[in-house]
């Protein structure tokens, strides 16, 4: 797909926990967004989204006179702070031959043998009201707010308008067509119907998984007479192959349960029809981003931008990687949040795309800049809680349950007397993933021999089996034949002893600790980032004569 648009830089200023103003300069790349979790991605994500809903309802179309218009979305609580006014800015590289930018370019003094233009519009926001302050192609302002007369001015030379703009509708349609080029996947997205009716589905609704269910029912189902059904029904067929290959089956059908619960089923290499949700929740959102990637792929207004939060979700680094590469095969530009090291490094290794260290501050709020240098991503790995070994060739790798139990693990690695000179990543596994009938165990092999699996048992008691989920795990490790362990006690804060927990909670009687119960039964306020700082107040006796010590003694002594 031939891009028509590219964001090429927002300005943000007082809107949640932005009090900026800030600005950052995405050059029209595909970006990453990366930082600790509250450090403001979504914020910074999310404004587009906001003003896109802002733009759609439309600016002021009286004559030349501009001024605060109502906007219910423009609730109070969208200001940082104390603030009373936000402000967004917002420049794209466009295409300056399309219909709704090709009658302005004249009227601009600019040349039409020009390829692109830059647009820059920006958008001014109180509690309930809004104001479209200003339009400029190529930093010339054609249209701004001046002061108090209300009167919105075009330059240069007041109304001397192209004959063809026909009404205001055209000019207040810029920033409209501009934002609706742009389609944003939240972090929270999940497989819905859509109750007010197939017929109202939009893009950006499919984007959030509303809707889809119904798009798929009725793709499966087309009236023969209708083109537009027949060119659905081509695409879901398209898609499921698409889909097979990308999580390594020869042939997926998608289907919607007839009862009245409307869930998607799905069919792998024509075996038993299964709810998609038994692949795992990583495998339900790739469908909702590959198809609605794809359902976009053909939409009108065309989509140019992608936002996506956390692409990782639920998925091993292998079908992040996949995840990645697909979307950036529609041609379009792709802006990312993560915590991923493997998303990082996918982004690191392409030499056209931008990576942004976000971070927040009391005094200053949301932050954002350039890691551009080797020096740079470094210290985004670290502000992530990973190290170069998670995206270099390490001599071993230790993979644990999830994201919370890499820190103590690492830990209790360091103290392990026979680890050496030896190299040795910690990378979380997420078991729920990893019990998909879909996960290639033989993938992690490839990756790096050398490993080790460790999961949280989630036993209730000395007598007691460990989670259904650990046991599908662990059958299938043995498998492939790779070493996995199941814990004795209940999950890793089992291993903790009373006198470091102590430490960072005083308040609590650590004689009280059960090694088959969770933790916050007995420390109500705890915290799991704090597993790292507590499991580093250990000593390697603590941990030598349990099963985690036995386990870490032998895979360092390999």
């Amino acid at each position: 797909m031939d891009s028509q648009s590219t964001l090429k830089k927002l300005v943000i200023q007082n809107y949640l926990g932005v009090k900026g103003p800030i600005a950052i300069d995405f050059e029209g790349k595909n970006s990453l967004l990366i930082g600790r979790n509250n450090s403001g991605k979504t914020n910074i994500c999310s404004t587009l989204e906001f003003i896109r809903n802002l733009s759609s309802t439309g600016f002021n179309m009286n004559g030349s006179q501009v001024d605060w218009l109502s906007e219910n979305s423009a609730t109070i609580d969208i200001f940082n702070n104390d603030a009373t006014e936000a402000l967004f800015s917002f420049t794209f590289g466009v295409k300056q031959d399309l219909p709704y930018i090709a009658p302005f370019i004249p009227v601009a003094g600019l040349p039409t043998t020009n390829s692109h233009v830059d647009i820059t519009v920006e958008i001014r926001v109180r509690h309930n009201q809004k104001r479209l302050h200003k339009i400029s192609f190529n930093d010339r302002n054609l249209f701004i707010f001046q002061g108090n007369s209300s009167a919105f001015i075009f330059q240069p030379g007041t109304n001397a308008y192209s004959p063809r703009i026909r009404a205001w509708e055209e000019i207040y349609g810029i920033p409209n067509n501009l934002l609706n080029g742009i389609m944003y996947f939240p972090s929270k997205r999940g497989l819905n119907t859509f109750s007010n009716g197939a017929g109202a589905i939009n893009i950006q609704q499919l984007a959030h998984g509303r809707g889809l269910i119904d798009w798929i029912r009725k793709a499966k189902s087309p009236n023969s007479s209708s083109p537009s059904d027949r060119n659905d029904n081509k695409l879901i067929k398209d898609f499921q192959q698409q889909f097979a290959e990308f999580i390594g089956m020869d042939e997926v059908e998608l289907s919607v349960a007839s009862d009245n619960t409307g869930k998607l089923n799905i069919q792998l290499n024509r075996g038993n029809i299964i709810p998609i949700e038994k692949l795992g929740t990583g495998v339900a959102e790739c469908l909702i981003i590959l198809l609605t990637a794809k359902i976009a792929d053909r939409a009108t207004p065309q989509i140019n931008v992608v936002l996506l939060e956390e692409p990782e979700l639920h998925l091993h680094p292998t079908l992040q990687k996949k995840l990645i590469t697909s979307l950036r095969s529609y041609g379009i530009q792709l802006i990312c949040t993560t915590h991923s090291p493997t998303v990082l490094n996918v982004f690191a290794t392409d030499g056209n795309a931008k990576t942004f260290r976000v971070s927040h501050s009391s005094n200053n709020g949301v932050s954002s800049i350039p890691a551009s240098c080797k020096r740079d991503l470094l210290d985004v790995l670290a502000d992530i809680g990973s190290n170069p070994s998670d995206v270099l060739l390490a001599d071993k790798v230790l993979w644990v349950e999830g994201s919370h139990d890499v820190a103590p693990y690492r830990a209790w690695l360091s103290k392990c007397p026979t680890l050496g000179n030896q190299n040795i990543a910690v990378v979380r596994l997420e078991a729920s993933s990893a019990a998909s009938p879909t996960f290639d165990f033989e993938e992690l092999k490839r990756l790096n021999p050398n490993l080790q699996i460790i999961l949280d048992s989630e036993k209730t008691s000395a007598a007691g089996v460990p989670h259904e989920n650990r046991v599908r795990v662990k059958a299938a490790c043995d498998s492939a034949g790779i070493k996995c362990h199941l814990t004795y006690w209940r999950d890793t804060e089992s291993y903790f002893t009373p006198e470091a927990v102590k430490k960072f909670y005083p308040d609590h009687d650590g004689n009280s600790l059960k090694k088959f119960e969770p933790i916050t039964r007995k420390v109500g306020s705890f915290d799991k980032s704090d597993g790292g700082k507590i499991a580093a107040e250990m000593s390697w006796a603590d941990i030598k004569d349990t099963d985690i010590g036995e386990v870490l003694t032998s895979f360092t002594k390999e």
